[in-house]
């Protein structure tokens, strides 16, 4: 009886591992298509009633940044969204100045180490629906000054 059950499990097993065979290469792992589909960010407003979320379409090279009340009771707004009239690049991070007036865009991020990375940063003031580029080149991490004036 403990033959049977261990043929069979064997016999299993052999099926499982030939069935998994798939020339899988290591430029397939880094890229997109092993990525999981989640929600990127969500990030809370100051003002304590509204909080964003980061819609990213890697296919499409679309992104957006959406504009939520917690109350649920009004519907969502398109805070952000990358388009080529506009001149506001595909991105895939984003962050906030203190005041919330302008937003750091993220664009063609390289990673360095770990949580390393450098990218090239836009800066979008979400009054005046304007981006500019932070600077011509990558560079790592900024921060905006807490009016949004400045980056460091």
């Amino acid at each position: 009886m403990l033959k049977t059950i261990l043929c069979k499990i064997l016999i299993l097993n052999c099926y499982l591992l030939i069935g998994q065979e798939t020339d899988l290469k290591i430029e397939d792992v880094l890229s997109v298509d092993f990525q999981p589909e989640r929600l990127e960010s969500i990030r809370s407003m100051k003002n304590g009633d509204q909080y964003t979320t980061l819609s990213v379409s890697y296919e499409e090279k679309k992104s957006i940044i959406y504009q939520y009340y917690y109350s649920g009771k009004e519907t969502k707004a398109i805070l952000v969204e990358n388009d080529s009239n506009d001149g506001i690049p595909f991105f895939t991070d984003y962050t906030f100045s203190k005041n919330e007036t302008k937003i750091l865009l993220e664009t063609e991020m390289n990673p360095i180490y770990r949580r390393s990375k450098q990218a090239i940063y836009w800066v979008y003031d979400i009054e005046n629906k304007a981006v500019k580029k932070l600077f011509p080149h990558k560079i790592q991490e900024p921060l905006l000054s807490p009016n949004g004036e400045f980056a460091a």
